[in-house]
């Protein structure tokens, strides 16, 4: 069903997450009709939820969200978007979209297994680009329930894939996810992108950053409990490369990296043994002066600069309520 609006449209949009997961996830519907001719935007949850997004959206007949939660700015949203939308998206949802007249696909309706948006999307369309959903499954994080169609991939070039994926946004912003997904959508094997020798400069950089921030964090870091606040005001977009890096060295802290600017904090949450659920965390200590959500082991929210000892407050009191 998919495949066949995607096929039937004349001016498609694809607005997709600029992590790796949404980055494979786009290049593989752009593998798949190579012959048509998509705009390509890049989005997060938090920019969303505002009006000023939906403002700078090209006309177009049909809108592919792909790893973005719209239900839970639907109330935004559906004053804006004007064509078809077809909906891709494995966070946890807060409505159904097929009962607003939108294709939404997210297997959570149907039984609760990570899937991430990128193998999803290769399901879907019946891809044979196996190992760009690969690389996707590797990013999100979903090596664990995707062992079986992981299995006969090289692990390591599947990991340094993510990772110079995963720089390109860092260092270049939302320019750098969208050279990523050309690169990735011409790529013919995992080969070719390692072979890049720009995502490989931009890697080289983001490395270098991260290294200083990660050593930083024993001296920098607020630790309550079994959490650890660590504030950056960062030259790159890194809050979420640093949390998953940082979650991995630590797996049983939790993990809230807030990145300062401009009177707001994007925030991102970790937790690698699974004993907390993220995503929960994410909502309950972002709502009513913010916002947040994503998965149980990593999840992000924004919330004003003025509200910030109280979300501190929050999560401190939502971790030891779960004890």
């Amino acid at each position: 069903m998919v495949r066949k609006v995607i096929e039937g449209s004349k001016r498609p949009c694809i607005i997709t997450h600029s992590d790796t997961d949404g980055i494979c996830s786009a290049a593989i519907v752009l593998k798949e009709f190579e012959d048509k001719k998509f705009k390509v935007l890049v989005a997060s949850p938090n920019s969303m939820a505002q009006r000023r997004f939906y403002r700078l959206l090209p006309k177009a007949d049909l809108y592919l969200f792909l790893d973005l939660p719209l239900d839970q700015v639907w109330d935004v949203a559906k004053n804006f978007l004007k064509g078809k939308v077809i909906v891709m998206d494995h966070h946890k949802p807060q409505r159904n979209l097929n009962e607003e007249g939108v294709i939404h696909i997210n297997p959570l309706f149907e039984r609760d297994k990570y899937y991430p948006a990128s193998k999803l999307v290769h399901d879907l369309l019946g891809s044979s680009h196996h190992w760009v959903a690969a690389i996707g499954i590797v990013g999100d994080m979903g090596v664990k329930e995707w062992k079986d169609f992981l299995k006969g991939f090289d692990m390591k070039a599947l990991e340094e894939a993510d990772k110079l994926i995963g720089s390109a946004m860092i260092y270049k912003g939302e320019r750098g996810a969208l050279k990523a997904i050309e690169l990735v959508s011409k790529a013919d094997s995992i080969e070719d992108l390692l072979e890049n020798k720009t995502l490989r400069s931009w890697r080289e950089k983001v490395d270098k950053y991260l290294n200083v921030l990660v050593e930083e964090f024993g001296s920098k870091a607020e630790r309550i409990d079994e959490v650890a606040f660590y504030e950056i005001r960062p030259k790159y977009r890194i809050g979420s490369a640093l949390a998953t890096v940082l979650s991995q060295r630590y797996p049983h802290l939790t993990i809230v990296v807030i990145n300062k600017k401009d009177g707001v904090a994007n925030i991102n949450f970790r937790r690698q043994d699974g004993k907390y659920d993220m995503e929960e965390l994410a909502r309950y200590s972002t709502q009513g002066i913010g916002k947040g959500g994503g998965h149980k082991k990593a999840a992000g929210g924004s919330i004003k600069l003025s509200g910030l000892e109280e979300f501190k407050r929050r999560v401190v009191q939502y971790l030891r309520g779960k004890k």
